[in-house]
């Protein structure tokens, strides 16, 4: 989880960039510290519970952006979405189906 000194970075590191001189300046910035995001489509409770935490810590990251920001309103709904997927009860066939949907499916 986003502990607080965790997300004060995240929230200065934002501001920074948000008041970046030019391009050159948003070029050198470091990536921001998040949880691995993974794309296998295999659904062990284990792997299910690191994309739940993966998500609620990008959704933590959203929170940080500025509320009238459309980009984060838009992220905001798909992992929304995303989080009721994997919450959801599936009969096997349905299962087989959302992981080949998954598979194909790139939300970085």
């Amino acid at each position: 989880m986003l502990t607080d000194k965790d997300a004060q970075h995240i929230a200065s590191e934002l501001r920074s960039r948000r008041s970046a001189a030019g391009k050159r300046k948003l070029k050198a910035s470091k990536p921001l510290k998040v949880l691995p995001r993974t794309s296998n489509a295999d659904t062990t409770n284990e792997d299910t519970d690191v994309k739940r935490a993966a998500l609620n810590q990008t959704l933590q990251v959203l929170e940080l952006l500025p509320a009238n920001s459309a980009y984060a309103r838009h992220r905001r709904v798909i992992i929304q979405k995303a989080l009721d997927l994997l919450d959801a009860e599936r009969s096997a066939t349905q299962d087989s189906e959302l992981e080949e949907l998954l598979k194909r499916l790139d939300i970085n």
